[in-house]
């Protein structure tokens, strides 16, 4: 069951922005099984999955990759762009927190 700040819609994931300080931006993100997003720059991030994930990737590259986690993982990720694919029959939902220098917390 997804948080009650994240409602994904067939339309693309959702991602809300939750909190913002001088130092870094705490977003949720969502999206329903099978959901293909839009092609996105992310910043370098930490990543904390809330729901177990398995997600198709496209770089814009046209490089793909399927990565994997279960609920409860963290790990930081270093800036990439890309479109994001739902691969489960289950909604997935995440956590990103963003630094907002190059510098870090």
């Amino acid at each position: 069951m997804l948080s009650p700040w994240m409602r994904p819609s067939r339309s693309g994931a959702l991602q809300k922005s939750i909190l913002k300080t001088k130092k870094c931006e705490l977003c949720g993100s969502a999206s329903v099984p099978r959901e293909r997003g839009v092609m996105v720059q992310h910043p370098p991030r930490v990543l904390a999955t809330l729901s177990d994930v398995s997600v198709k990737l496209v770089f814009q590259d046209g490089r793909t990759d399927e990565r994997g986690a279960p609920a409860g993982v963290a790990a930081w990720l270093e800036s990439e762009t890309l479109q994001t694919e739902n691969a489960s029959a289950q909604a997935l939902e995440v956590v990103l927190v963003e630094p907002k220098s190059a510098l870090g917390f």
